[in-house]
């Protein structure tokens, strides 16, 4: 089948649209593919035709973003939680893949999907804080998903960089801009004395869990402001 993705990028890019045929053409393509057959396979092709499925916002073709996860390729991975999460603003619709990753995965060598991951969660509980209020079930989930990457920057056996993102993630949390948090190349240091690092954060993190804990358990709805230390926002 002839489908020239960097011709449909670039009519994309430019403010043009697909056909819905088009996009068809794509969809069948890659569904088609069959994994399996890795030593085969255009991971560059399937990449762009995936990447033009992700620009064209083709929602319905959501489904075929989930089943490339198994390619178990750093940069597909990040590309498609990007689309679907980022782009798409569909986290909870794919939250059990994010969890998935952030915890971990063995094929992640270099854990870049994994920092990618923390981000997402940390984007994610943000945008629930930014709420009026939450319900029990809201708060008890977003107090798992603070907990996790709290967990995750405590825990001084892990990788440095996977530490730094977790705590961008709790800075993202606790309403700091990207301004205010450390360039994700810039070499982690967790030392108080840094100019990067804030234990404020961190402690209001942990404050952060024990509020989201007591008023989930009590089965209440909570008002943000009353639910984050000092307020709308750690500052």
């Amino acid at each position: 089948m002839d489908l020239d993705a960097d011709k449909m990028l670039v009519e994309l890019n430019s403010g043009g649209k697909l056909s819905g045929e088009t996009l068809a053409k794509v969809a069948s393509y890659l569904e088609a593919i069959d994994l399996s057959e890795a030593a085969g396979l255009d991971l560059d092709n399937m990449y762009a035709l995936l990447l033009v499925l992700a620009r064209a916002h083709s929602y319905e073709h959501g489904y075929l973003f989930e089943k490339f996860f198994e390619l178990h390729d750093a940069m597909t991975t990040i590309m498609i939680l990007e689309t679907l999460c980022i782009d798409w603003d569909k986290t909870e619709e794919y939250m059990e893949h994010v969890l998935r990753f952030a915890l971990g995965a063995a094929w992640d060598e270099d854990e870049d999907v994994r920092q990618f991951a923390l981000k997402i969660i940390g984007e994610h509980v943000r945008a629930l804080m930014m709420k009026d209020s939450l319900s029990s079930s809201q708060q008890h989930h977003a107090k798992r998903m603070v907990e996790l990457v709290l967990r995750t920057f405590e825990d001084e056996s892990q990788d440095n960089w996977v530490r730094q993102a977790a705590y961008r993630a709790l800075g993202r949390i606790a309403m700091k801009d990207w301004e205010e948090l450390p360039a994700e190349c810039s070499v982690p240091n967790f030392k108080p004395e840094s100019d990067g690092f804030e234990p404020e954060i961190i402690e209001g993190s942990a404050q952060l869990v024990s509020e989201l804990s007591s008023k989930s358990a009590a089965g209440s709805s909570g008002s943000v402001s009353e639910l984050i230390p000092g307020g709308p926002g750690i500052r």
